[in-house]
């Protein structure tokens, strides 16, 4: 089985109040873990590197998981520095025990227990126009982590929170991705705990009732990256127009992309 896990950590202050969320995707890309923890007194790279614990503790052994995080210490830590710190009993090139033993070592056990894959992934910078988004995964655990668990670590809270447990939501405040398309760019929304609970179930069918009508104007990143945006709003039922200076935003509304 294959599982997809974004994870996301950030400390006020560094060392400070912090916080991590995860996220873990099934095959079929639906989420069916979603999580959140705190610390009053941490740092941003034990956040970056528990949330991917907490998430790889949620997984059978023998699995196999790709991590994607915006965390440097998290990709390169995977690709090579714990193996090679463990073949030197634990230490680094210059004879120093490395950092964050503590979460470091039984991730490391948990790595050699499955398929462990890292990929790098831009964070925070994600939004490509209105509410689409490149990463909207990394998004969610952003916006949890710093939105809901910072506040909670900065009042003193050490606990963890699951909002979404092996697809049910067990808190409303629980983020799901809507309409994903196949390149993976989707909405991030916050819904609540029964209208998450029925998208995990059935996923919403593209709408088949009558096109509505969108028109484009400026652009995003260059050409290619304005065709995906019209081919995702063409696969939500919309028809794709070319703007005209004088329509009104009442008939055919205008979705302005991001110059660059």
């Amino acid at each position: 089985m294959t599982y997809e896990i974004h994870t996301d950590g950030s400390c006020s202050g560094n060392p400070g109040p912090g916080s991590y969320c995860y996220v873990i995707l099934d095959e079929d890309r639906n989420i069916i873990e979603e999580a959140y923890g705190c610390d009053p007194d941490t740092t941003n790279n034990r956040m970056e590197l528990t949330a991917v614990l907490e998430a790889l503790r949620q997984l059978p052994e023998g699995a196999t998981a790709k991590v994607c995080a915006d965390s440097n210490q998290v990709v390169q830590g995977i690709k090579s520095w714990h193996s090679s710190w463990a073949k030197k009993g634990w230490k680094k090139s210059d004879g120093k025990a490395p950092e964050n033993l503590d979460i470091i070592q039984p991730m490391y056990e948990l790595e050699c227990k499955m398929q462990v894959i890292p990929v790098k992934e831009k964070g925070h910078d994600t939004r490509m126009s209105g509410s689409l988004y490149l990463f909207p995964f990394n998004r969610i655990c952003d916006e949890i982590a710093e939105n809901v668990a910072t506040p909670e670590a900065m009042a003193g809270a050490t606990h963890k929170v699951t909002l979404i447990h092996q697809g049910k939501v067990l808190d409303p405040r629980a983020q799901i991705v809507k309409h994903l398309n196949e390149k993976g760019y989707g909405i991030n929304v916050t819904v609540s705990a029964q209208e998450v609970e029925q998208t995990v179930a059935t996923p919403e069918e593209t709408p088949k009732e009558t096109k509505k009508s969108v028109a484009m104007s400026g652009s995003i990143h260059g050409l290619q990256l304005a065709l995906e945006v019209k081919e995702f709003l063409e696969s939500r039922g919309y028809e794709v127009v070319d703007p005209d200076p004088k329509m009104t935003g009442a008939s055919t509304p205008v979705l302005s992309l991001w110059e660059v």
